[in-house]
């Protein structure tokens, strides 16, 4: 089983370590390699070597993942709270929803967003309730919003360095 603890220990770790201190971001690749299990992604560098991007074939934007998401917003928002409340089985396929749970955990903590997994979780218990929510409305609304405000930039093919 993969935890949520586990997942923002290695955003952490690359804060600390590449972010940081500048140190090669290949040792945390190689712990994330550890704790991913049978997940299809890697971690890789963005286009600065402290930007941590998780890779499944090629990255998307928050615009993309989240238009995803919406083809049922409050059963994956479900899904989001129950990963992130229990844990995600090393077994799992790659869903939307873990793919989210993965870039908020390790890269927007790594990136020094400590708390935007916190954050989306809220974000998804407001979900569940109020079924004119979306996803995409989050995003459309981010600007707006200082505890969505790390969701304006997203992950983007160009970004990308293996």
């Amino acid at each position: 089983m993969i935890t949520i603890a586990q997942l923002k220990g290695v955003g952490k770790i690359w804060l600390a370590l590449v972010k940081l201190q500048d140190e090669d971001p290949a040792k945390v690749s190689k712990i994330f390699e550890q704790l991913k299990g049978e997940l299809t992604v890697k971690l890789g560098r963005g286009w600065q070597k402290y930007d941590p991007v998780i890779r499944q074939g090629r990255p998307q934007s928050y615009k993309a993942l989240f238009q995803e998401l919406d083809k049922n917003s409050q059963e994956s928002a479900s899904e989001f709270i129950e990963y992130c409340t229990n844990e995600i089985p090393e077994d799992s396929l790659l869903s939307p929803t873990i793919y989210l749970i993965l870039i908020l955990c390790v890269c927007e903590v790594g990136r020094g967003y400590g708390q935007a997994p916190d954050n989306m979780l809220a974000y998804a218990h407001d979900l569940v309730k109020d079924p004119g929510l979306t996803w995409g409305k989050l995003l459309d609304e981010a600007g707006s919003s200082p505890d969505f405000a790390f969701l304006c930039k997203g992950d983007s093919d160009e970004d990308y360095e293996e």
